[in-house]
């Protein structure tokens, strides 16, 4: 069986983020993708996250 190649439109997580300029690294499997940023984001960054339609959630890790 053929593995099936999903494409994702990362733009919009790039600008909700502050540019590319603040990801530090990115990787994903089939159901998780793992983004590391160079800043914490604000409350803005989080809603911004949380409204691209197709996540389920947003769940942050790191400092307070």
């Amino acid at each position: 069986m053929a593995k099936k190649k999903t494409k994702f439109d990362f733009d919009p997580v790039i600008s909700a983020l502050g540019g590319r300029d603040d990801v530090m690294s990115v990787s994903a499997t089939t159901d998780l993708m793992k983004i590391t940023t160079k800043i914490k984001l604000t409350d803005e960054q989080v809603a911004a996250l949380r409204a691209i339609p197709v996540w389920d959630d947003v769940s942050l890790k790191g400092p307070t």
